[in-house]
C-alpha cells in the first residue's frame, strides 16, 4: 500500500508541476505585446504574471489571471518575455527527476 501511495504522489507531482522561465533582459512594451506570456515588474517590486497584453484605444492592458490591469497607470515598468527553450528544458528536467529519484533510491538503498 505504501508503495502505491508514493507512486501516486509522484505521478501527481509530475502532472501538476509546471515551471516558467523568463528571459533576463527586459524588453519594450511593444515587443511584450507581440509575445504571449510576460512577467512585468513595477517600481514597488510587485511582479505581475501577464497571460497577454492587449491594446485598446492606444492604451495597454494586461490580463493577469482574469484580472485586467491598466499598465499605463503603473510607473517604472519592466517587461520580461517567456524563454520557451529554458521553460521546456526545466520541465523535462523536473520530469526526469521525479521519475529517476525513486529508481536511484531503490537501486542504492533498496528502498521499496
Amino acid at each position: 500500500m505504501k508503495k502505491h501511495t508514493i507512486y501516486i504522489f509522484l505521478l501527481a507531482v509530475l502532472v501538476l508541476q509546471s515551471c516558467y522561465v523568463y528571459q533576463k533582459t527586459p524588453v519594450s512594451i511593444t515587443e511584450a505585446t507581440n509575445n504571449g506570456r510576460v512577467t512585468m515588474i513595477v517600481e514597488s517590486s510587485r511582479e505581475y504574471k501577464l497571460n497577454e497584453i492587449i491594446i485598446v484605444n492606444e492604451e495597454y492592458f494586461g490580463n493577469c489571471n482574469g484580472q485586467v490591469i491598466h499598465i499605463e497607470q503603473l510607473t517604472d515598468k519592466q517587461f520580461y518575455l517567456l524563454d520557451v527553450t529554458k521553460t521546456v528544458l526545466a520541465n523535462i528536467a523536473a520530469t526526469v527527476l521525479v521519475i529517476a529519484l525513486p529508481l536511484l533510491a531503490y537501486a542504492a538503498f533498496g528502498i521499496q
